[in-house]
């Protein structure tokens, strides 16, 4: 894997009859990704298959996508991978895996072109699900997710140092309302930035909340629509691999003018 991974920004998108609708995470402005025009890419998707729903792996080199790798192998549901990579070309491929109950965060770590063994992120939630990973301008790796403490739903993130995930830790404030699917991306100064979905205890409202070099700022409710961008991205769909068959299940990351890009793309 070439090292072309420099700075991440992550948005979502949905595919809507040729266009796409980008859900812009900690960047305003208008994203023009096509594939003809920033070469390497890699995706993670969850794909059916004989032996169940499981995580696969794809990367794109000189124009050509390669065969699916199967990276999971668990005889339960495994869903919603989330993927990112550094400048040095190691890779992170987390997903949810779904038990009876809930579910539980699964990932695999490739370094120097070899993927690790299957790793479950320990947590002390009875669920984790929804998973969503950055690396950050200063080449730090951030995981988000949305948890159940025993208590509501949580907004929940942890750091890779040392070849392991850091202790769980708490992004939203600590209420009686549920906070649900997290994304991950990088403000107007490089630094991390999660929004998500939450119950203000009238409505779902979309929150927002900034590292600021040692805690995450308080949560303040975003205008959604000065972080939404329609737009014709066509192409990006016309160049995905023809085993990508259900966009909800897609995670790509690419580089384009020197910056790396996450898109989990989204069914109409």
């Amino acid at each position: 894997m070439s090292n072309y991974f420099t700075k991440n920004n992550s948005c979502c998108s949905r595919k809507k009859s040729g266009t796409i609708v980008f859900f812009f995470v900690g960047i305003i402005g208008i994203c023009q990704p096509a594939f003809g025009q920033i070469g390497d890419a890699i995706l993670a998707l969850g794909k059916t298959g004989s032996s169940g729903h499981h995580i696969y792996f794809s990367q794109r080199s000189q124009q050509k996508w390669s065969s699916p790798m199967q990276l999971s192998f668990s005889d339960k549901p495994e869903i919603l991978p989330t993927l990112a990579s550094n400048a040095q070309g190691e890779i992170w491929v987390v997903w949810t895996e779904l038990a009876q109950g809930g579910g539980k965060l699964k990932f695999r770590f490739r370094q120097n072109g070899k993927w690790n063994t299957t790793v479950l992120l320990k947590t002390e939630n009875t669920s984790d699900m929804a998973p969503s990973i950055i690396v950050d301008s200063e080449g730090d790796t951030w995981l988000v997710w949305a948890g159940t403490d025993h208590q509501d739903d949580d907004i929940f993130f942890s750091r890779w140092g040392n070849g392991e995930w850091t202790l769980p830790g708490k992004v939203n404030a600590d209420d009686n309302w549920p906070d649900i699917l997290p994304q991950i991306g990088l403000s107007d100064i490089g630094m991390p930035e999660v929004t998500w979905s939450g119950f203000d205890g009238k409505n779902y409202v979309t929150f927002t909340s900034n590292w600021t070099g040692t805690a995450w700022s308080p949560e303040q409710v975003l205008m959604s629509k000065t972080k939404i961008r329609e737009i014709d991205m066509a192409a990006i769909i016309n160049e995905l691999p023809d085993f990508v068959t259900d966009l909800n299940q897609t995670s790509i990351h690419f580089s384009r003018d020197g910056k790396a890009t996450t898109l989990r793309l989204k069914n109409k």
